[in-house]
């Protein structure tokens, strides 16, 4: 069973060379999920059987610190973490479920069965006055991570890794392994990069109210730019929005499209989430990276990319298309991986150890 969290796309798009390699090792994959997460995954593999886990609903707040407004549904997401639990004994039982991979979903582990946990966030970021609190919630996630039989960081351990502080620490008793860059465009055929055709590509995702508000002050900037853009609003299953004649706009694009759509922009602005950054890797594409405001994590990628020389960060609140336009001529985009995700080695392991 492959469970990742409902928290836009990017958990569920990176566990999808996981699911390849595990399905070509020739596992039975059920895939576990809620909300956009379980749509995209069904639309990906309409041929593997699903089942719905209880939802996070971890409301987001438009403006004013993401760590202080989440502490206070903790209440809520303890109980939701207990009720996923119950729900993966219910499955190993009638499902028959040998092993699970729980990509940020704490209650996914089963005592009697290999239980792997992704994450490239072993260690949060906090700033101003909440950072005094950085270390209790590194012990709760540490507490929580240690029952599962071992940690998966989609990252390199050397220095060329992407997700800096946030996986590189001394992490006591947690078996972590570092399993290479996942992107969900690696399972793709090499092709030949396209012509550009697009100056900017606008790619959205993240929880909501958020990308709304980021979708719209997005979009008359680039409407007023005068530049051939896209705007992708990561919505898949949505309604689409009344024709835009000076942007084009969708919904959603399967992976092989969107991965054209980069190949042939000159510049993509996006949210700094960690699949993202790691799909600009593997796709060699230079980027704004705007982070979801009071969100510690992605602010510190922001950052942290920005100091590396990689990538222009810029805040949702004063963004000018036209100013971050004129800075990306300073930056050399992000390396290429510098090694392949070891997704067949990690699927064969995990099987052997299943089936014993």
């Amino acid at each position: 069973m492959v469970a990742p969290l409902n928290w836009g796309l990017g958990h569920a798009t990176r566990c999808i060379p996981i699911i390849n390699a595990l399905t070509q090792s020739g596992a039975r994959v059920i895939v576990a999920s809620d909300g956009v997460a379980l749509v995209l995954l069904r639309k990906v593999f309409p041929d593997l059987p699903s089942v719905e886990l209880p939802g996070y609903n971890i409301s987001y707040q438009k403006k004013g610190s993401f760590a202080w407004h989440l502490f206070r549904q903790v209440p809520s997401v303890l109980k939701t973490i207990k009720s996923e639990h119950e729900a993966l004994q219910h499955y190993v039982e009638t499902l028959e479920v040998d092993a699970v991979i729980s990509d940020n979903r704490f209650g996914m582990w089963h005592p009697r069965i290999p239980s792997v946990f992704i994450t490239h966030q072993l260690f949060t970021r906090l700033h101003g006055p909440l950072a005094c609190i950085a270390p209790l919630l590194h012990w709760f996630n540490h507490r929580m991570i240690r029952k599962f039989n071992e940690v998966w960081v989609p990252d390199v351990a050397g220095s060329q890794n992407l997700s800096g502080k946030l996986s590189h620490q001394p992490v006591g008793r947690l078996k972590v392994r570092y399993i290479g860059w996942l992107s969900h465009f690696s399972s793709l055929p090499l092709t030949p990069e396209p012509e550009i055709r697009y100056d900017v590509a606008a790619i959205l995702s993240g929880p909501e109210p958020q990308r709304t508000l980021l979708e719209e002050k997005l979009l008359p900037q680039l409407e007023a730019s005068g530049k051939r853009c896209l705007l992708v609003r990561g919505l898949p299953g949505a309604a689409p929005l009344v024709e835009n004649r000076l942007v084009e706009v969708v919904n959603y694009l399967p992976a092989k499209e969107l991965s054209q759509v980069m190949l042939a922009s000159q510049v993509i602005v996006c949210r700094s989430g960690y699949t993202t950054v790691m799909d600009l890797a593997w796709l060699q594409r230079m980027a704004i990276m705007i982070p979801t405001p009071g969100q510690a994590e992605q602010e510190y990628l922001a950052q942290w990319l920005e100091q590396q020389g990689y990538c222009a960060a810029a805040r949702q609140q004063t963004f000018s298309l036209n100013n971050e336009l004129q800075r990306v001529g300073q930056f050399r985009g992000i390396p290429a991986p510098s090694q392949e995700p070891i997704t067949e080695q990690l699927a064969a392991e995990l099987i052997k150890r299943a089936a014993r």
